[in-house]
């Protein structure tokens, strides 16, 4: 893999600020929704438990060059939740998640629109910071997957990248 495709990837992951107040400025709650088996999570959070106020959620809105939508939430699957499914085995996030924007409602301003967001939940800026090291190793340890051919640069591109922290409920 190159130096430039990993700094993509990376990029992906870790830049930005207030990504959940872009989600919920920019979105309505109807244009988003989670793709069926999409997460593995080992500690999602249910209604029940107050959320981690110390966690971080890295998240990356990537958007499907013309004609390659399947190809990219292909390429997602195989490449970016498959090294998230084995850094959450390692405890290095807390969990992860694949959203698709709802085609049918869309985004207004075309140049914010994104088809999928992968987030990523760190159980503090400390895991997020510990994350990068492990990540480039599974990175050179493991080949990255081609779908009919194409790497992540033919499919799509990173159009935002954003890391927010959880609020928990106002009447708390």
């Amino acid at each position: 893999m190159s130096r430039r495709t990993l700094i993509i990837l990376l990029a992906g992951l870790l830049i930005g600020a207030a990504g959940m107040a872009l989600l919920n400025r920019f979105l309505q709650p109807a244009s988003i929704k989670p793709i069926a088996g999409s997460s593995v999570a080992a500690h999602e959070s249910k209604s029940e438990v107050a959320p981690n106020a110390d966690a971080i959620w890295a998240i990356s809105l990537v958007r499907a060059r013309p004609g390659q939508r399947e190809r990219l939430l292909r390429f997602l699957r195989a490449n970016w939740l498959a090294l998230d499914a084995l850094l959450l085995e390692q405890g290095r996030i807390s969990g992860y998640r694949l959203l698709e924007a709802d085609v049918v409602t869309g985004v207004i301003n075309d140049s914010k629109r994104w088809d999928y967001a992968v987030i990523l939940e760190y159980r503090d800026r400390q895991a997020m910071q510990d994350f990068v090291p492990a990540y480039l190793a599974l990175l050179k340890a493991r080949p990255q997957v081609r779908i009919d051919g194409l790497v992540f640069a033919d499919l799509g591109e990173v159009v935002q990248q954003q890391v927010a922290r959880p609020l928990g409920d106002e009447d708390e």
